[in-house]
């Protein structure tokens, strides 16, 4: 199916020159480069299936590309992955494992990489938080981000998340450089990612960055990473909470 919407192929370009993403890099896989080429100079229209690809590639949401446009959250995936959010909320790691055990035995989870990602990051946290074996779960999670569609300059929404379970358990086990290498990898995406829609993220990075920091006795950088989390904490929160009340007191027509 050809999607015959407008600017796709600029928003393209705009997104991969901002990151400083080769062309060979974006399409290696994915397309040719004549292809590439032509989708960005607005010369042919892009299928789906290359646009959802491309879309991964480089870190972002399909729906960036279109106005008023949301992915249906109403599939089985998509109430699978909103089960487990909600279980790792409550902390209720034995019914994540029930549930990724499951899925992991199902053939069709080869057929979604992305979901397969998820799957096998929620595990090595289980792994981590049931097993307490530290290892088992670094190779697990290890395994998920090894599923990545982007490149190492623009890690999604969804693999800052995966780096950061792997920094707070390295941090937990005292493997401090380990883990402060991980969180250079975050706080590095999370100043360049223009496609973040979970301003909590920002602030469980950099606050748990200033407590390793502090445990490594480096007080100043810890005290900057602390006012950078506040800063976000204030900017990020403060806004969404600002959104919820414009839309409460919205006049009922």
């Amino acid at each position: 199916m050809m999607l015959m919407v407008s600017n796709i192929g600029e928003k393209i370009k705009d997104i991969r020159e901002y990151y400083g993403i080769s062309q060979k890099a974006l399409c290696d896989g994915i397309c040719s480069q004549s292809y590439r080429s032509r989708l960005e100079k607005g010369e042919i229209n892009v299928s789906a299936d290359i646009l959802f690809l491309l879309s991964k590639r480089l870190g972002i949401d399909v729906s960036f590309f279109f106005n008023n446009y949301n992915l249906s959250n109403g599939d089985y995936l998509a109430i699978t992955v909103n089960e487990i959010n909600e279980a790792r909320r409550f902390r209720n790691y034995k019914r994540i494992e029930e549930i990724v055990s499951l899925e992991l035995k199902n053939p069709s989870v080869n057929d979604n990489l992305e979901f397969k990602q998820f799957l096998l990051w929620n595990k090595g946290i289980c792994i981590y938080h049931l097993e307490k074996d530290i290892e088992k779960s670094i190779d697990c999670i290890d395994e998920a981000l090894s599923y990545s569609l982007t490149t190492n300059k623009n890690y999604s929404e969804r693999e800052i998340e995966i780096l950061l379970s792997k920094a707070i358990i390295l941090f937990d086990s005292e493997n401090y450089y380990g883990s402060k290498e991980n969180f250079e990898m975050i706080t590095y995406n999370l100043k360049n990612n223009i496609y973040l829609t979970n301003p909590r993220i920002y602030i469980r990075a950099y606050y748990n960055y200033a407590r390793l920091l502090y445990v490594m006795e480096q007080y100043y950088e810890a005290i900057d990473a602390a006012k950078k989390g506040i800063h976000h904490a204030k900017e990020k929160l403060i806004s969404s909470a600002i959104t919820v009340i414009r839309q409460v007191l919205r006049p009922k027509i």
